[in-house]
C-alpha cells in the first residue's frame, strides 16, 4: 500500500524531472524558466535538481504550464477492487 506522502513525492519527482528534461531539450536557462513561471531562479534550481519537498503538485503544474505543457488528470474505474494512481507521460 502506498501512503499519500510516498505517492505525492513520486509524482512531484516525475514532474521535476519533466521540467528538467524540457529545460535541456529547449536549451532554457534556469533564469528563463524562472521568468516564464514567475518564480525565483533559486526555486528553479531546486526543482530541476529534484528537491521536491518544498513544492506543491499545483505549483509544479503551473511551472509545466508556463513551459507549454498541459497537465491532464483523469479518473477511471478500477478493474478490480481498490484503484491506484497511474502516471502517464505522452512524448512530444
Amino acid at each position: 500500500d502506498w501512503s499519500s506522502d510516498v505517492c505525492s513525492s513520486d509524482l512531484k519527482f516525475l514532474m521535476c524531472n519533466e521540467i528538467a528534461l524540457i529545460a535541456d531539450r529547449e536549451s532554457l536557462t534556469q533564469a528563463q524558466i524562472a521568468r516564464r513561471a514567475g518564480i525565483a531562479q533559486s526555486d528553479v534550481s531546486r526543482i530541476v535538481n529534484g528537491v521536491v519537498k518544498d513544492y506543491s503538485i499545483w505549483r509544479l503544474m503551473r511551472v509545466l504550464n508556463s513551459l507549454g505543457k498541459n497537465v491532464l488528470i483523469d479518473f477511471a474505474d478500477a478493474d478490480e477492487g481498490q484503484g491506484r494512481v497511474i502516471t502517464h507521460f505522452r512524448g512530444d
